[in-house]
């Protein structure tokens, strides 16, 4: 699953993959122009300020790097398909800087992999 967001400071959505789309239940309409973190909060579940955390700090580790940054194992529950409660999720994910020809930050790529069975079967 694929996000596209803008540069630093906001990371707006650019643009999202199909499976994104799907396994959140989202529309390209909810999310384009919203900042990750605006998209994020809209779930209250009590696991993700923690996932908000770590993903702030991936990208503030990203930023200073100028590398690709990964963060393994992260829970973030999903709304149950049945409208009630939270299912427990857990997602490996990884954000990759894009530099335009001068060295300018112009977008990042966040790449999202639901990882749960591999973190459940451990």
């Amino acid at each position: 699953m694929l996000l596209l967001l803008g540069p630093p400071p906001e990371y707006a959505v650019l643009e999202a993959s199909e499976a994104f789309l799907r396994n959140t239940g989202r529309t390209r309409a909810e999310l384009i122009g919203r900042t990750v973190f605006d998209i994020l909060l809209t779930n209250t579940h009590p696991t993700h300020e923690e996932a908000l955390a770590r993903l702030h700090t991936s990208l503030e580790r990203m930023r200073a790097t100028r590398q690709p940054d990964t963060v393994h194992g992260q829970q973030f529950d999903m709304p149950s398909e049945s409208g009630t409660g939270f299912d427990v999720h857990y997602w490996s994910s990884t954000i990759a800087p894009i530099y335009d020809e001068h060295g300018e930050h112009v977008c990042v790529v966040h790449r999202v992999e639901d990882t749960t069975e591999l973190v459940q079967t451990r």
